[in-house]
This record gives structure tokens, sequence and C-alpha cells, in this order.
């Protein structure tokens, strides 16, 4: 069965159809059930009534006796002879946790172990209780993650039902296989799985050197702090050898090296060993082992299907990228919100692309930024063809010297701005709307040169693009036989004419806060937490954690 169609098979699954099949599988013939059974069924009846024992806070029993009343309070993973080979199968699927950069600490392992010695009836059963809670929590950890979302993180959590997706599981004629299909499928997630099993490794292997501050070091330089650079760059594999002779001489390979860290932490890659280069390096190895394991997290917070033609947004790479059917389309630079202004994580369909747009300036803006300008120069307005309306429905234009504009303030201030289209427009020449609540969207922008600079949260929580008129012509070909391409996007930009797309089918869109991921070449990038996203995230993952 294919990985991609497997849980969403599961969750379509219903408790009937897996009850008949359980049915079908108990009692042949019609012959009564062994004494055994009797016994650790009624002990399962007594127990799920009762709702007793030291551990029962932790069980989820509601969830526990939906599941057992559909099995006629059948065991699943006990039997006459003890634990099963699906009992064993979770529990080992348990002490694997941590490859999935799950908290291992959060699963009641050692009570398990010490309940799996114990084979009398009750011990047994309370085994099966607990197997099943913890089944419950590790399946929502794989399918929703087991943080809180930050604080900028507005995309809702698809809701799962643990109960319906047990009953499938156990359906399944392969246990071991239906349970490895949980966690995300996307290529994203797997190769941070990948990555992290990497990074402990070198970890296990006794970490990687700090290098100590100095002067900066360039190519060609002699220096003691070489051959630790040397050995640091040689553990993430972005240096091949060393060389043979001179340990202390940063040479060309070096450099090349350097550079490519350089650029796998969004720095400039200058091959200079500097400040900002330096304290990337010394980030300790825990630290980017526990960033990768929250990247994980992040995906396992979005939706399995992304959609067939999407566009994600990372803010903390300040970076768009296009795909089709899975396959990355192109990237391009952006620009995102500044830290007191920021970017929300959030998603929604793109449905229209504007062409020429004109721009109604913000409230906000308007009296903090639009505003002061006209009181200093009387003219500002009318050089940058920003009009005067009474109000933003259906509002009367008015002249920008028949109003005072020293008495406005928030309480008073009712008129609409609105910027014609024009080389002064900050919007740009195209603008792209998407779905959300929080009045955010794509554009172009005429400050092109922004985009050289490797830090970019310019913006008031919009999002800028590089190449506006190569987003346009994706998202409105969206067959072989449509007229849009980007000669004709291009066209239509140059007749300077306000006209509004329709996106058809609208594209799924994802502004998203990525700290680490893989490359598609198996590079391993980090980005600086920009909106100090990661910090309680990361304490939450870590606490009660050895490693």
């Amino acid at each position: 069965m294919p990985r991609r169609t497997l849980r969403s098979i599961f969750a379509g699954l219903t408790v009937l159809l897996c009850s008949a099949v359980l049915q079908a599988q108990t009692a042949p013939n019609g012959a009564p059930a062994p004494l055994e059974e009797l016994v650790l069924t009624k002990e399962l009846q007594a127990q799920l009534k009762q709702r007793s024992g030291h551990y029962a806070s932790q069980l989820h029993w509601q969830s526990l006796a939906h599941f057992y009343a559909a099995r006629n309070y059948r065991p699943v993973w006990v039997g006459a002879a003890g634990a099963n080979h699906r009992a064993a199968t979770l529990l080992n699927a348990l002490h694997q946790a941590a490859d999935e950069g799950l908290k291992p600490t959060l699963y009641p392992l050692a009570r398990l172990a010490q309940l799996w010695r114990d084979k009398s009836p009750r011990a047994r059963i309370t085994l099966e209780l607990l197997l099943s809670s913890t089944f419950f929590d590790y399946s929502h950890h794989l399918l929703s993650g087991q943080l809180e979302r930050g604080e900028l993180w507005y995309i809702a959590e698809e809701k799962h039902d643990s109960v319906a997706l047990l009953h499938a599981l156990l359906a399944n004629s392969n246990f071991s296989t239906a349970l490895k299909s949980l966690p995300p499928r996307h290529p994203a997630y797997q190769r941070l799985r990948e990555a992290l099993a990497h990074y402990r490794k070198i970890e296990a292997a006794g970490g990687w050197p700090a290098i100590p501050a100095g002067s900066k070091l360039r190519p060609g330089a002699v220096d003691p702090r070489v051959p630790l650079l040397r050995q640091r760059l040689l553990l993430e594999g972005e240096l091949q050898f060393s060389p043979l002779s001179e340990q202390r001489l940063y040479d060309q390979a070096l450099r090349y090296a350097l550079e490519r860290f350089q650029l796998r932490h969004g720095l400039t890659p200058d091959g200079v060993l500097g400040p900002l280069t330096l304290t990337e390096l010394n980030v300790p190895l825990s630290r980017r082992i526990a960033q990768i394991k929250l990247n994980m997290e992040r995906w396992r917070w979005l939706p399995e299907q992304l959609g067939h033609r999407h566009i994600i947004v990372n803010i903390s790479a300040y970076q768009l990228t296009a795909y089709d059917h899975g396959e990355r389309q192109f990237t391009m630079e952006a620009i995102i919100g500044t830290r007191d202004t920021p970017t929300p994580i959030i998603t929604g369909k793109l449905h229209t692309v504007v062409f020429n747009p004109h721009w109604s300036i913000p409230k906000k803006i308007a009296l903090e930024e639009v505003i002061p300008h006209q009181r200093r120069e009387p003219n500002y307005l009318t050089s940058r063809q920003i009009r005067v309306f009474s109000g933003w429905v259906n509002g009367k234009e008015l002249a920008p010297e028949s109003i005072d504009w020293s008495q406005l303030n928030w309480d008073n201030f009712s008129y609409m701005l609105r910027q014609d289209p024009g080389p002064k427009n900050p919007l740009g020449k195209l603008k792209f709307l998407f779905s959300n609540n929080f009045r955010v969207y794509l554009h172009d922008t005429p400050s092109q040169q922004l985009f050289k600079q490797t830090e970019r949260a310019f913006s008031h929580g919009c999002i800028r693009v590089e190449a506006p008129r190569r987003l346009a012509a994706f998202l409105l070909a969206d067959s072989p036989d449509s007229p849009w391409s980007e000669t004709v996007v291009r066209s239509a930009v140059a007749t300077g004419i306000t006209r509004e797309v329709a996106v058809s089918p609208p594209v799924p869109t994802y502004l998203l806060y990525l700290t680490a991921w893989v490359g598609e070449d198996g590079a391993v990038h980090f980005r600086k937490d920009i909106y100090g996203e990661d910090e309680p995230l990361l304490d939450a993952l870590m606490e009660g954690e050895l490693d």
C-alpha cells in the first residue's frame, strides 16, 4: 500500500468496519473463548469500571472505554501467554521515539517494563490499558506534535481520532508496517530525520571542538586555530580531506569549505572567519540537535497533504519556494516583517493576482508614517499619487489641502488613503492575495536593492518577493495550454492597467518558520531565531531530557 495514502485510509476507517473484522477473528466456528481469555476480559471490564490504580490519572479512560466496548472487551496487547507480538512492536517503537525527535521521557517505559514481567491477570490488564493509552499519546505526538504551538503560529491543528486509528491499525494485516506509517511523509521531514541521526553520530563520537576567538582569519593566513577549524568543518562534511603538510595554513580547500558553511547558515559567503561566522561555528552540537528536533515537530503541525501545487515561504530563511506535484519549481528571495511587525505563521489559498495594484494604506501606517510627512510637506500626498477619501466604503474623494492634518489622531481618523499604481507604490507592479485573517499578502516592491542584503526583515508583515512576474506565471499557468506565460505577464504589467485575475484552482500558501531544514542536496541549513519563536519551544522540548 502506498505510504502517501496509508494514514488517510486509517483516518477514514470506521469503528463499525473494524468491529466486523475483529468479530471474524474470534471464536471461530462459534466455539467459546478459552477460560484464560474470559478471565482477562472480565478483569478488563472491572478495571475500566473501577478506573483505579496509581497510574489511573495518566490514562485516557473515555477513549479506552469506547475502544474496548467496540471490541467486546477483548484485549489487544496481551493474552494467556502474556504480552504478544503487537505489544512488542509498540514497545519497540516507543523505545525508538527519539529517532523521530520525540521525548521518550513522555512514555511510561519503566512502568511498562515492570508490568511486562508480572504474569498475573491484573498486571496483564494493567499493561493492556497502559499500552493502549500510551498508543493514543504516541500516535497524537506523531500526527500532531508534542508541544504547544509558538505565539506566531496560527495554522489550525488537524484533529485525529486515536481510537479509530488504533482500530484501523489492528485491522491491517501488518501491524508493524502500519505503525511505521504514522510519522509525516513529507520529504522535508524525512531529510530532517536523517540529519538528526547523523548529528547524533557526531555527538556519540565526541562532538565538535570550540574555536577560540581572535582576529579575523583570511585565506593564506597561518594560525594555530586553523587545525580546529579544519576539524570542525570535516565533521559536518564541508571539508573532505586534510592537507598532508602544513595544518595551520588556511588554504583554498578550507576557504571553499567555510564558504559552504556560511551559505548553510545564512551568512555572507566571503570565506573569512569573522565574529558572526565564529558564533555559528561555536553553537553547541546539542543546540543543533535540538533545533533539528524542533523543526521536525513543526512539520508534525502541518497538514499531511500540502497540495499538488503549493507555495512555501520560509520566514526565517527569507525565501519563497514553489512546488508542483512534490517537485520544487523555483526558489526566490523574500522580505519579511520586522521584529516589531512580524509576519504571522499562517496558511491560506492564494486566489488572485492583481496587476498594477492600488495600495489602500492601513490606518496605523497612515497615522504613524504617512501623515507626519504630510504635516511637514504639504505636497507630500500629491507628489506620491496618494489620494484621500472620506471613508473606506464608497468614500468621496477629498482634496488634501481641505483637511487639517495636524488635528488627526487614532480616535478621529476616518479617512482612507489610497496610492495609485506607479513607480512610488510600495506594492510594485503585482500583488498576490490569499485567504487569511491578518490582511497579509505577497507583493512586488520597487526597492529591489534590499534583496541583496543577507537579513531582510523590513516589512510591516506582508511578504515582498524578488521575482513577482515568475511567481504570477506559475500561479496562472495551471495547465500546459494556459495563455499566462511569463512574457504575457510582463505585457499585462506594462499596460499600467489595474486588473485582477483569479488563480484557478487557488494555490495553498504556507508562511512557515523553519530554522533548520535539509536541502535536496543533503546539506543541513540553520537560521537565527529572528522572532524569538525557538527559545520557549526548545526549553519545553529539552525539559527533563538527559541529552
